[in-house]
């Protein structure tokens, strides 16, 4: 066989086979809280998003810019739960347990995550209307209040303890910042008229 046809041979049993690849290196993980899962977030996947708009009827009760503000916030809380809980949690579970939380499964050493899920129990109170449908518009005083009382939680400001080798820092930066930007900057310049 002459080398011409023996290297179109070679190259053509070559492209038959199904080339596998190659196993990538393990990602580095953050040490683990006492408690804590054990997996690690650097690992755990993105979680679905997840909308409120098209589970709460919002729209009597606010703008469309101002329920695209409310989705952007409860996607994020579903990420900081999803990665606080190492894929254990989320708003999804949470809603269709009405948030209702049982916490008392969670490690009483991942307070990140109990401090999360309270706030997300207190947006779901205040702008989600606790489930119920908007009947009327949120009136001006009443839209200011809402993000008042989402700002001065007490569990958002106890977010700025924050492990910082933990699971939600190793996904999310620093959420009390994030959060309390969102609602100052982002929904409450969106307050209905007087």
């Amino acid at each position: 066989m002459s080398n011409t046809k023996l290297r179109m041979k070679f190259l053509f049993k070559l492209a038959q086979e199904v080339p596998t690849a190659p196993e990538a290196p393990s990602a580095p993980t953050a040490p683990e809280a006492p408690g804590a899962p054990k997996a690690s977030a650097l690992t755990l996947g993105e979680p679905a998003g997840f909308s409120a708009s098209s589970r709460y009827n919002l729209r009597n009760g606010f703008a469309t810019n101002v329920i695209s503000v409310i989705d952007k916030l409860c996607n994020y809380l579903n990420r900081a739960m999803h990665f606080a809980s190492n894929g254990k949690y989320n708003m999804e579970k949470s809603y269709q347990q009405g948030f209702k939380s049982d916490a008392t499964d969670i490690p009483s050493q991942n307070v990140e995550l109990k401090h999360i899920i309270g706030f997300a129990k207190q947006v779901f109170d205040t702008l989600l209307n606790k489930g119920t449908a908007y009947t009327t518009a949120v009136n001006n005083k009443d839209f200011l209040e809402k993000i008042d009382v989402l700002v001065n939680s007490q569990h958002l400001n106890n977010l700025s303890r924050i492990n910082p080798a933990g699971p939600l820092a190793a996904k999310l930066a620093d959420p009390k910042t994030f959060i309390i930007g969102l609602l100052n900057n982002e929904l409450k310049p969106l307050a209905p008229a007087k």
